[in-house]
């Protein structure tokens, strides 16, 4: 009986995680594989292992890092098994992540100019190493604050604004070297390219 009480407790805590955080991995892991399969898998399978390793997590633990670390390493493995694959982002509106990574004033006059930066950008960030896209990511797509991103990573916060601030350059670099609008260009950047928010 405790041991039927027991599963029943995994599978809602993991139920109500599944809820909470499923369309945040998504959105992470679409930016990240570029495929809104291996996307879906890998989200499926934090999950699951989730579930699996539910005994290893404290109730003092943040859960949102302890899953994120899952994430991850689920991720890694992915990337790992897609040798040869290509890894070129391709953005489009259907699953929210464009107004993740751009300005959402944006002007209906501006709208081609957005759509032609929006694969730049893709590229970009596809080119980022992991080190610098880990951070990025989880800062303009997930909206972590620079503290929570440090915790999770292991890393000082010092390191994260130095490798947020190298990704936000290489990003601004990369987009200025092409034949975009100026206007185009101004509106497509990060969000965090001129602040120093915390």
């Amino acid at each position: 009986m405790n041991i039927w009480r027991r599963t029943n407790s995994k599978k809602d805590k993991v139920g109500l995680w599944v809820n909470k955080y499923s369309s945040e991995f998504y959105k992470y892991a679409r930016v990240r594989l570029n495929s809104h399969e291996d996307s879906e898998d890998v989200v499926q399978q934090t999950f699951m292992k989730a579930f699996r390793s539910i005994d290893s997590y404290k109730e003092e633990t943040n859960e949102r890092s302890w899953l994120y670390t899952i994430l991850l390493n689920t991720i890694k493995d992915r990337v790992s098994s897609m040798q040869g694959r290509p890894t070129l982002l391709t953005l489009d509106g259907d699953d929210g992540l464009v107004e993740s990574l751009i300005d959402e004033q944006i002007g209906p006059d501006e709208l081609v100019s957005q759509n032609f930066t929006l694969d730049l950008l893709a590229a970009a960030i596809a080119s980022l190493p992991d080190q610098f896209a880990t951070p990025f990511v989880m800062r303009e797509v997930s909206d972590m604050k620079y503290q929570d991103i440090a915790d999770l990573l292991g890393v000082p916060i010092g390191t994260v604004m130095s490798r947020l601030y190298r990704a936000r350059r290489a990003l601004a670099e990369f987009l200025t070297a092409q034949e975009i609008p100026d206007s185009a260009r101004s509106k497509n950047l990060p969000r965090g390219e001129q602040t120093n928010e915390m």
